[in-house]
């Protein structure tokens, strides 16, 4: 069971997110249904840790097990926005993944759990013109250090 409740008229979720860093590239994934681009992952399940939950969610959506490869936690963003007429208070864990091979995860490459959505490979430079969720992503991905960012979209 997925950790989103609604408390009252606020979904409260609990997600993760991987940065997925190929030579000079980052995996960004566009669903076709909306504006904004979002790196790959989705939400924690009970009794699961944030890893666990990567680890799993990077299998349904990609077909890779990435389980053994070195990661950092770089970020936890707390995001409050509104999407689809729902507030929506959101934990957000990012990890981010070096690669040394790419996993044959191919431009355009659909999900394999929603075939609105697609993976691509972008620069840091082609990154300027894609509009990213939550916003603070794209300074995510720059970051070296680690950092807690809350964000206000409401």
């Amino acid at each position: 069971m997925d950790i989103s409740l609604m408390i009252e008229d606020i979904k409260l979720n609990f997600r993760v997110g991987a940065l997925l860093k190929y030579k000079d590239k980052v995996l960004i994934e566009k669903n076709e249904t909306v504006t904004f681009s979002v790196i790959p992952g989705g939400r924690v399940k009970i009794f699961e840790d944030t890893k666990q939950a990567l680890d799993r969610e990077l299998k349904e959506e990609l077909g890779i097990d990435i389980s053994k490869e070195k990661s950092n936690l770089v970020s936890i963003v707390e995001n409050f926005f509104i999407f689809n007429n729902i507030k929506y208070h959101e934990m957000y864990f990012i990890y981010e993944y070096n690669l040394s091979i790419d996993y044959n995860i191919k431009d355009g490459m659909s999900s394999l759990d929603s075939d609105d959505s697609k993976y691509y490979w972008k620069s840091k430079e082609e990154l300027e013109n894609i509009e990213m969720l939550p916003n603070e992503l794209k300074d995510v991905i720059l970051l070296k250090e680690f950092k807690k960012y809350v964000v206000r979209n409401c």
